[in-house]
């Protein structure tokens, strides 16, 4: 359906981006009646300065622009070409098909790529089947149409070597954000709603009255599409935008403008609770294994909860768990207040445990650990980290840790591979042992979580010749005109869990 009125008589469109001649009624034709008042505030100068001072675009980038084109992304493709050239700006537009709307759909798309032809602006259609993807998901529409968007976006941001992916969400888009993540029961860092600029997405309508945006383009002659189902109030932004919004508007004039206001203290405060976080040094203090991470639990604990808990949710970050929800998040705080060692089980298959002073957090693992041919003059990267094999120096050993050294015929058919094999292992400085890895990690103190992933460096028949991060086999004595040293960047951190958990117990 278009949309480019002037009074209360709709128009034939002959060109999408000009306004037509008129004519009489038309029953699929859109109309919007033009808002009295002072004349639009969106100019040039404004938008140039958005994008430079809020959304930190640099001169001369390209910039994908979505549009679907309805009134608020057309408005925002009009403004990128009016400043294309002062700024300069290389815009690029991308049309998603959802597959959902059918023919109404692709008159969509057929409206805005002759409008960007008109404008001489590239554009880029990318077709979906959101229906389908959504029934093989078990999963809504809305959630599904959401997600398979933006990862389009962001395909075409890469191969566009763009800087940003520019989307038209204004004041009403924020408002109602702020709104849902509060009947959802959030955090308070949710209340921040979206931001001028994140993960790569820049929004400079964020502030913008959507009347705004449609009076610019009348007065600019400009016409859009309007979807019909954004009036359907089966779908819950549309039944927030025409159903709840409108009726709290009526009990307290002024709440889209509130809620904005709120959503700027959150962001205040979680900008303020951020650094607070950063200042722990999470990244570098985390021990890091193979599938999670090890924090000494009295990092954690004297803080103040407000940032105790963020700081759980950056922890989970780095660990590669996915996003925990807020009962989540309080569990393993109570992990950390409890006198005794307990466990929690985590969304996505994961698990927090706290163990010998340590708050230890694993995701799950998918799929079995296939064996990796060692490199025996390079680098290969494994899922356990990277193992690097060089020339040992003359009198060099290795640590037996981070590092082994062993003579280069031990090495012939090695791999690296999960310490479950079931091969023999001799422990260095043991002679008389024997047994295999994993019999032996029984032994030194490592809760399961992090016993059964480690690597370990077996040989061609099988015999485990070293257990990064832990020790080596008595094979490493053997002599050899030829040694080469084993390098594994995780070695430092199993080893210092080790140290912890000894000096703790």
């Amino acid at each position: 359906m278009y949309n480019c009125q002037m009074g209360l008589n709709y128009m034939e469109l002959e060109l999408p981006g000009r306004k037509a001649q008129m004519s009489g009624h038309e029953q699929d034709e859109g109309c919007c009646s033009e808002r009295s008042g002072p004349g639009c505030v969106l100019k040039r100068e404004w938008f140039e300065d958005i994008l430079r001072t809020n959304c930190q675009i640099p001169a001369g980038s390209t910039v994908i622009i979505a549009c679907s084109g309805g009134a608020d992304s057309i408005a925002l493709l009009a403004l990128f070409r009016m400043v294309r050239l002062t700024y300069p700006l290389n815009p690029v537009c991308v049309h998603i098909e959802h597959g959902i709307r059918g023919a109404a759909s692709r008159d969509d798309a057929a409206f805005v790529e002759q409008l960007c032809r008109e404008w001489q602006i590239p554009f880029r259609l990318y077709e979906l089947n959101v229906p389908d993807a959504a029934m093989e998901r078990h999963a809504g529409i809305e959630a599904t149409a959401r997600e398979m968007r933006y990862s389009a976006l962001k395909a075409a941001k890469q191969s566009e070597h763009a800087v940003a992916i520019a989307v038209a969400h204004h004041r009403r888009d924020q408002a109602e954000t702020i709104l849902m993540h509060m009947m959802r029961g959030c955090g308070t860092d949710a209340l921040a709603g979206m931001q001028w600029r994140e993960n790569g997405i820049i929004r400079p309508f964020l502030q913008t009255d959507p009347e705004d945006l449609r009076t610019f383009l009348r007065e600019q002659q400009i016409c859009w599409r309007e979807d019909l189902t954004n009036s359907d109030t089966a779908y819950t932004r549309n039944r927030v935008r025409h159903c709840v919004l409108p009726e709290m508007e009526k009990a307290y004039p002024g709440t889209e403008m509130a809620m904005c206001r709120l959503g700027q203290a959150a962001a205040r405060d979680r900008a303020y609770f951020s650094e607070l976080v950063a200042g722990l040094s999470l990244p570098e203090r985390a021990l890091r294994f193979p599938a999670g991470l090890a924090l000494p639990s009295e990092v954690l604990r004297t803080l103040h909860p407000a940032v105790s808990s963020r700081a759980i949710v950056e922890l989970i970050r780095l660990s590669g768990l996915p996003a925990q929800g807020r009962d989540k998040i309080e569990a393993v705080l109570n992990l950390l207040r409890a006198s005794q060692e307990s466990a929690e089980n985590l969304e996505g298959g994961g698990r927090a445990r706290l163990w010998r002073g340590l708050l230890i957090l694993v995701r799950q693992e998918t799929g079995a650990r296939k064996a990796v041919p060692l490199c025996l003059d390079g680098q290969v990267e494994t899922v356990y980290g990277t193992f690097s094999v060089h020339e040992a120096r003359p009198g060099e050993t290795g640590d037996g840790r981070m590092s082994q050294v062993f003579p280069a015929d031990c090495l012939k058919g090695a791999v690296i591979t999960s310490v479950t094999c079931d091969g023999r292992f001799q422990p260095f400085g043991r002679p008389n042992g024997d047994g295999t890895a994993m019999s032996f990690l029984t032994k030194v103190p490592l809760p399961a979580e992090i016993r059964e992933r480690l690597p370990v460096v077996a040989d061609g028949t099988g015999e485990v010749l070293w257990i990064p991060g832990v020790r080596p086999s008595e094979r490493a004595r053997g002599a050899c005109d030829q040694r080469v040293r084993i390098d594994w960047d995780g070695g430092r951190d199993v080893a210092g869990i080790v140290q912890y958990a000894r000096g703790n117990y």
